[in-house]
């Protein structure tokens, strides 16, 4: 298939915009059935030791887990609901849930269940049925069930536990949901909100939905705005939103075709995609907007956009060696989204390009970055800082805050979060943590009443600690027991006692003491709610609490699990991997950039600047002091794929302007780059940082601290591309040009072209030279056999980044004085010509370099070595001619170098100069021949004497004759000014 046929052209776009519709719909389609998830224990990996132990516990105590909806009910007088009226509604109500089928079970101080010695009878069921406000007043007061746990100590706020039946966190939110509007209508004289860790995990499922969708429509304004700035016409910025649009929908709709929910982490996906789309579609109308051919641009720009994507991936891909699967699924499933977008942006970027054709930027964006150059003049000052933020940002290493709080990452204003803070203060904690005491020794084992007894010493001293909330234990049931009219919650006085009271225990439908104390008797369970307080006061009150009971019990083996530590130290241990492993994904970039390169010390030099947005947000971070976990410590890794953007870009624009000039020494365009991508790199920034505005908007406050510290290392990256690696590329300039010249004559040849660069090098080396001059003979020879005769003078210098070309002409004698004078510098090129006839100097602009010289079958790009030898080369053979055996070398240019596909060389292998050159069109046949023959050395440099050009086409040819030449001869520049072009 050829693109160049019209009607093949149509019906390929007519395919490639049928399956983008599809593609389209199926994403609508399917996105719709979004799911989403929010657990405060989603970052723990599946096998830490931590959970193990929770498990064996859960195992040795048969502890069961329950899915609870936790009510709490406030009375608006601040009255107490151990009165009667109070108190007869809330039996009502919690009579009404436990009718429900839904429900495993509902409590409260309503339906508490206890056991009342008299002395005369025991008494089994609800703790305050039948009784007077005030007997319950005092059962409350002294009961171990009733306060904290189910009663405020103000006696005005109580709750009501639902347990539910198993199901899913959009479940639990949408009874949730009908518990209020319940409420509302059967409960209106109390104050009721909804809370839990169990509600408040399904709530947060709830608003990861809403946010994704407020996100995506606040970006999508945002990035309106920021487009708007960019074009000329505003109708351009469809070609971006639709492209947009599509690869969101798609991306969004395979995720939920393969049934994989949004986490808090997934909901930056679409901010992720819609930053890597603008950025290609960008690139692509750059470049489109020159050349008009989509399938020219999208072959120019394949390798460069497609390192863009897999350098940006790469701290993604880093985050699968983090030991939690949340986020090892979060780095894979954003770097293949990475690519996916990579791929739909090209695919419907196609159809849309013929839509929207009219996408010219504004001038400000084509116009050269002088601003950018201010680094090179101030390099020193530049560097001195840098030198400064290094050091700095190694100490605040040591200064990292990773105190957080468990409650912090929900939304500050959220009512389930007001709530579940309430009951963590006023209701024994909400902060889970179990101990289990192992006494291995039959005596000293927990059926012993002097057991029982050192422990209530150690409970007591216990729960003096600060963050304790509650405990309960064993002791809670025994004293429980007790008789009313003896000591007060007396415990067992003899061993004897504790075997009758745990016999009581037994006769119940479920024993409380199995929960506590193991089936021998050697293992007893501690359950402590800690209050939610930052991780050194739960690593604090975890130690002082085991070093209580090892005081107590010196010979026990004391060990603990629970929510409280697993939360804390997991999330720890994953921030920290995160935070000082970072440096993984920089090597990892560091090695691509080698291979892409091929130069170790610009792979070294792309990743110096990429240091300095980790380092700056350690600085940051330990001045605010900001507690780091998974979530915000997760942007270390993604800041390096970001950052590293830039650095391709600025790095790869010097690279190919070096190739444009192979034979220059000491050759450094590192000004040139500046002005050309400062503005680029400008604009990609300022569109990123749009992107992360978007999270400044969000309910998560960890969302929000996310967007303000991926827009400051997003800038700092910047600073560190444009301002600090320009400054140490100049201050150090002399290392990377021996890189240059090693890497970068040659520089896209593999290992096994190396013979064929091995060659090459020793042409250039034989031809190369700072100045030529030469008397020139051309002849021009038509089809026909018509001929006609030209002489000319040609002066030529070439220093450092300055190419300058002088022609004279000699004959015919009518043309005689004109001359043409070319200048190149830093890669801008100058022409002028000069008439004898109105004895001006004109300025020339040719925008067509296959036209022939004076009318010759000879064009600039023949000869231009640049062209060349930024191509790729491959030795096809070795043979004899005559007498000389010869290298047959083809050299493949790049898209849109030249009008010629590829050239074949033909290298003598004894004098290594070209003897001839057959150029190829794009159908792979031979469009021009060129024969150098006659070669004679002067100054050591090898000059052909003869040049016979042959146009395989049109049949006509040209024949150069050179004499008087003379090599390296010290041309000044006043040669090469346009007074000495007017001179005769």
């Amino acid at each position: 298939m050829t693109l160049k046929d019209s009607k093949t052209v149509i019906v390929f776009n007519r395919t490639v915009a049928a399956l983008c519709v599809l593609l389209f719909l199926f994403g609508a389609y399917t996105s719709l059935q979004t799911k989403t998830e929010f657990s405060l224990k989603q970052f723990y990996p599946s096998d830490h030791p931590l959970l193990l132990e929770e498990e064996k516990i859960a195992q040795l105590f048969k502890i069961e887990k329950n899915l609870s909806v936790i009510v709490l009910l406030q009375t608006k007088d601040k009255t107490s609901w151990l009165e009667n009226k109070n108190f007869n509604d809330l039996n009502n109500l919690t009579t009404a849930f436990q009718k429900n089928e839904k429900l495993k079970s509902a409590i409260s101080i309503a339906n508490l269940q206890g056991a009342q010695d008299s002395g005369e009878q025991l008494d089994v069921g609800p703790l305050f049925e039948n009784l007077a406000a005030d007997k319950r007043k005092s059962i409350a007061n002294s009961h171990p069930f009733v306060k904290p746990h189910l009663l405020a100590r103000n006696e005005s706020s109580t709750l009501l536990v639902l347990n539910l039946l198993p199901t899913s966190p959009l479940e639990v939110n949408k009874y949730t949901e009908s518990l209020k509007d319940y409420f509302k209508t059967e409960f209106a004289g109390y104050d009721v909100s909804i809370g839990g860790l169990s509600v408040l995990q399904a709530d947060m499922s709830y608003l990861l939905k809403k946010e994704l969708f407020r996100s995506v429509f606040i970006g999508l304004i945002l990035f309106i705005l920021g487009l708007l700035v960019i074009y000329k016409k505003p109708i351009a910025v469809f070609s971006v939103l639709t492209t947009l649009v599509f690869v969101n929908v798609v991306i969004l709709g395979f995720l939920a075709w393969f049934k994989i929910p949004l986490n808090v982490l997934l909901s930056t996906l679409p901010v992720l995609i819609s930053l890597q789309v603008i950025s290609l579609v960008i690139h692509i109308q750059g470049h489109h907007n020159k050349s008009t051919r989509i399938w020219l641009t999208y072959q120019d720009l394949f390798w460069e956009n497609l390192l863009a994507v897999l350098i940006s991936g790469v701290g993604f891909l880093f985050l699968k060696t983090s030991s939690s699967q949340l986020i090892q699924n979060y780095g894979v499933i954003v770097a293949l989204s990475s690519f996916a977008a990579w791929f739909l942006t090209h695919l419907v970027y196609w159809p849309v390009s013929s839509v929207f054709s009219n996408t010219y930027f504004r001038s400000w964006l084509v116009r050269p970055a002088y601003w950018s150059l201010w680094s090179l003049r101030h390099r020193k000052k530049v560097l001195v800082s840098g030198l400064f933020v290094f050091f700095l940002g190694g100490y605040s290493i040591t200064k990292v805050n990773w105190n957080a709080r468990a409650l912090d990452d929900l939304p500050e204003h959220q009512n389930t979060r007001k709530t579940t803070e309430f009951m963590d203060k006023n209701f024994g904690g909400t902060m889970d943590m179990n101990f289990v005491v192992h006494r291995p020794k039959k005596k000293n084992d927990w059926n012993h009443a002097r057991s029982i007894k050192k422990l209530d010493l150690a409970l007591n001293k216990i729960k003096q600690i600060t963050a304790v909330g509650s405990v309960l234990s064993v002791n809670d049931f025994y004293k429980s027991l007790a008789n009313p009219n003896q000591q007060k919650n007396r415990l067992p006085a003899s061993n004897a006692d504790v075997s009758e009271k745990n016999f009581l225990f037994s006769l119940g439908q479920q024993n409380p003491i199995e929960s506590h104390v193991s089936k021998d008797k050697k293992d007893l369970l501690i359950k402590v709610r800690y209050q939610d307080v930052p991780s050194d006061q739960i690593q604090k009150t975890t130690l002082q609490i085991v070093s209580v009971l090892k005081k107590y019990f010196p010979e026990a083996n004391v060990t603990s699990s629970g929510f409280a530590e697993q939360f804390h130290t997991m999330n720890q241990e994953i921030s920290k991997d995160l935070v000082f492993n970072f440096w993984h994904a920089i090597v990892l970039a560091g090695l691509i950039l080698v291979i892409a390169f091929k130069s170790w010390r610009f792979a070294i030099l792309a990743c110096l600047p990429n240091l300095l947005p980790p380092l700056v947000l350690m600085i940051w971070l330990n001045y605010q002091q900001v507690s780091l976990k998974p979530t915000v410590a997760i942007i270390f890794s993604i800041a390096i794929g970001l950052a590293f953007a830039n650095t391709v870009y600025v790095i790869g624009r010097i690279i190919k302007l070096q190739k444009m000039r192979p034979n220059a020494k000491n050759y450094l365009p590192l000004k040139r780059a500046l002005l050309e991508e400062g503005n680029p790199c400008l604009l990609a920034t300022l569109l990123i940082v749009l992107g992360f505005v978007v999270f400044l908007f969000s309910y998560f406050g960890v969302n929000r601290l996310f967007g303000q510290y991926m827009i400051l290392s997003v800038v700092t990256a910047l600073i560190g591309d444009l301002i600090f690696m320009p400054s140490f590329l100049q201050q150090f300039k002399k290392y990377f040009i021996s890189a240059t010249i090693l890497f970068f004559v040659f520089p896209n040849v593999s290992e096994a072209q190396t013979t064929a660069v091995e060659i090459l090098k020793k042409s250039q080396s034989m031809l190369s030279s700072k100045d030529d001059s030469a008397t020139i003979k051309m002849k021009i020879i038509e089809a026909d056999g018509s001929s006609k005769d030209r002489e000319l003078t040609f002066k030529r210098k070439f220093a450092d980044k300055k190419n300058q070309t002088i022609v004279k002409i000699l004959r015919p004698t009518d043309q005689r004085g004109a001359g043409f004078l070319n200048v190149v510098d830093d890669g801008s090129e100058q022409q002028w010509i000069y008439l004898p006839s109105s004895k001006q100097v004109r300025r020339f602009v040719s925008k067509n370099k296959q036209e022939g010289v004076l009318g010759s079958e000879l064009s600039p790009q023949d000869l231009d070595l640049a062209t060349i030898q930024s191509s790729t080369a491959k030795l096809l053979k070795k043979e004899k001619s005559g007498a000389s055996e010869v290298a047959l070398i083809e050299v493949t240019s790049k898209a849109n170098q030249t009008a010629y596909s590829k050239a074949i060389v033909w290298v003598h292998l004894g004098q290594f100069v070209p003897l001839r050159i057959d150029f190829y069109d794009a159908k792979g046949q031979v469009q021009k021949r060129i024969d150098f023959q006659n070669y004679v050395k002067i100054n050591q440099v090898q000059r052909a004497q003869k040049v016979v050009i042959k146009n395989m086409k049109n049949k006509r040819s040209t024949e150069l004759s050179l004499s008087s030449m003379k090599v390296n001869s010290g041309l000044k520049d006043d040669v090469f000014t346009q007074r000495a072009l007017s001179k005769d």
